[in-house]
């Protein structure tokens, strides 16, 4: 009896130990200590919005700088021959947007290359395209609309007297003026500065004529106004029938995107419609090699 007697002593020990244990953790779940602790958990959160005020009012304000400075879309293009030099000032109307298209390659002259040669037929297709599709920017046009809603193709002239934008009276010493000012506006940009070294053409897209962008001084220094954007199109690699779709594509681009930044203007869609374009040019060419081809020595089954 009396181990017997123990051992129901010691099994009843054990539950109460048992039970100890279980009801320790559950005092800790309980509403009071869960009500005590809670101040403790909430210290640290409460500070947290006080450093992140300062952070949103300086996005707020970059925000508000960079919609200040987003300019209007156009929805009409004239042009105008381009005589005077980029360091002079602008004594015309003021336009939104000025687009200058430049050509940094050779004159119109015999022993050219092939590469030269292609570079000057995009460049009389791109002259005819802007001078067959827009007007001549004219006093009486200037008073019917306003130019704030207006792109300006500025063309590099020898003389203002020809109606035509045209080879013949395109002026490369013009242009390359131009083009050293824009070289100056793009010498941060290694990529778009680079690719003004080409032979073009280029149409080069400002909200401000680029002598007001670009400055230099007596001592030959220089200063640029940074947060104006230029927009380049290097159509230095375009086949020349797929200039005129260049341009509309432009035209297009500049009516729905207001110009913010500075970068290049090169969709796919352009790129594969010039690549398919040499394509076809050269299907005559291989043609041709294999047809030619056919009368060499163990060639004859190639050409069945």
């Amino acid at each position: 009896m009396k181990c017997k007697w123990n051992w129901h002593r010691i099994a009843l020990c054990s539950l109460l130990c048992l039970a100890g244990c279980v009801s320790a953790p559950m005092k800790q779940a309980t509403p009071a200590r869960v009500a005590a602790e809670a101040p403790v958990r909430a210290e640290p959160v409460s500070p947290q919005p006080a450093p992140r005020a300062p952070e949103r009012t300086l996005a707020a304000g970059e925000v508000a700088h960079k919609t200040s400075l987003a300019p209007s879309t156009v929805e009409y293009h004239v042009w105008l021959p381009l005589l005077q030099a980029p360091h002079l000032n602008w004594h015309g109307p003021r336009y939104q947007m000025y687009t200058y298209v430049l050509y940094n390659g050779p004159a119109n002259q015999g022993n050219l290359r092939y590469d030269q040669r292609q570079a000057l037929a995009r460049l009389a297709s791109l002259l005819d395209t802007v001078g067959r599709s827009e007007d001549l920017a004219s006093a009486e046009e200037n008073q019917v609309r306003s130019q704030q809603d207006t792109n300006l193709f500025l063309i590099p002239a020898l003389t203002a007297n020809q109606p035509n934008a045209g080879l013949a009276n395109y002026s490369i010493g013009v242009s390359r003026v131009y083009l050293d000012y824009f070289s100056r506006a793009l010498a941060q940009n290694q990529k778009l500065h680079k690719r003004l070294r080409k032979y073009g053409p280029f149409l080069l897209a400002t909200l401000k004529p680029i002598g007001e962008i670009v400055q230099i001084q007596a001592d030959g220094s220089t200063r640029i106004d940074t947060h104006q954007p230029i927009l380049l199109v290097d159509m230095s690699t375009a086949h020349e029938k797929s200039v005129a779709e260049v341009v509309r594509t432009f035209k297009n681009h500049v009516a729905d995107t207001p110009m913010t930044d500075t970068t290049a203007f090169e969709p796919l869609r352009l790129r594969l419609i010039s690549t398919l374009l040499k394509l076809n040019d050269a299907i005559p060419l291989v043609s041709n090699a294999v047809a030619g081809s056919c009368g060499l020595v163990g060639a004859e089954a190639a050409c069945k």
